[in-house]
């Protein structure tokens, strides 16, 4: 219980069900590790570069960094797209724009 307290769960309480509905599909107490990143910690922001184009950059970095990990999460399906809360073609069209590859 305290390593769910202390866990980073950036999709607050959608992503803390998902996670506690995994477990209880599967049974088994699923890795923490994997459902979150550094954050903060990495973002490295470039005030030499225009504004409009150090937002596209960033935002760029986070969805493809997102849509990594939600893969890593949920694999094929449309889980992912429920745990996202977005729409599976929208996701679709995110993961050609990053060039990740679907599992």
């Amino acid at each position: 219980m305290a390593r769910l307290q202390q866990a980073a769960w950036a999709g607050n309480v959608r992503e803390l069900r998902n996670y506690l509905e995994r477990c209880a599909v599967l049974r088994t107490i699923g890795p923490l590790a994997e459902q979150a990143g550094p954050v903060a910690d990495d973002l490295v922001i470039d005030a030499s570069q225009p504004y409009a184009a150090e937002r596209q950059r960033i935002i760029a970095e986070f969805e493809r960094g997102y849509f990594e990990r939600l893969l890593r999460l949920h694999g094929e399906g449309g889980a992912r797209g429920e745990a996202a809360g977005v729409d599976r073609t929208y996701i679709y069209r995110l993961l050609r724009r990053h060039g990740i590859e679907q599992p």
